[in-house]
């Protein structure tokens, strides 16, 4: 890992995770980044661990909590409240999820929330006022859901008829609007 400093345009090599995954979820949240899940490239297995950087002391440490279940090419986003982890692929159950995952910041353990209306994987996700979306992926390549953190709801908020829909990003921007 590296991290990129604007202001003498220079990259510093910081200390190393201990796991060696591919299709890993990142999150930025609470002051730290969560490396969540991914494949296990020596067993091409899912996994459900969680590895949680700290940039006040650059260390990596793992979650004492994993994951209920393993995945990878889930989609990762945090709300205020804390990190959601929905869908991904089961490589050791040979499917697409639908299955979603939220980490409180204040109990800091991963509770299973009402699943999406689809499974999907390779998709993106972002937070747009409080509420989560998620944005095509295989499985569900021309749809996009919406989650309501409050009323713990998913419901499908649009198909694009003829098209596939796969985000390598997604970002919210708000307009002060």
């Amino acid at each position: 890992m590296e991290r990129y400093d604007p202001s003498n345009n220079r990259w510093t090599r910081l200390t190393n995770k201990s796991l060696i995954l591919a299709w890993e979820s990142l999150v930025a949240a609470d002051g730290k980044m969560f490396c969540i899940a991914g494949q296990s490239e020596q067993q091409y297995r899912a996994t459900k661990q969680v590895e949680i950087y700290d940039p006040v002391t650059s260390t990596w440490s793992m979650d004492n909590r994993s994951l209920n279940e393993a995945r990878y090419c889930a989609s990762a986003t945090a709300t205020e409240e804390g990190i959601y982890v929905m869908g991904g692929f089961n490589v050791n159950k040979n499917l697409n999820l639908a299955t979603v995952e939220f980490r409180s910041f204040v109990s800091k353990t991963w509770i299973i929330l009402k699943p999406m209306k689809n499974a999907r994987q390779q998709f993106n996700s972002c937070v747009i006022d409080e509420k989560i979306y998620v944005i095509g992926g295989n499985g569900n390549p021309a749809n996009i859901e919406e989650y309501d953190p409050e009323r713990k709801e998913w419901k499908m908020i649009d198909t694009i008829q003829g098209k596939t829909i796969t985000p390598l990003a997604t970002v919210a921007i708000s307009t002060g609007i």
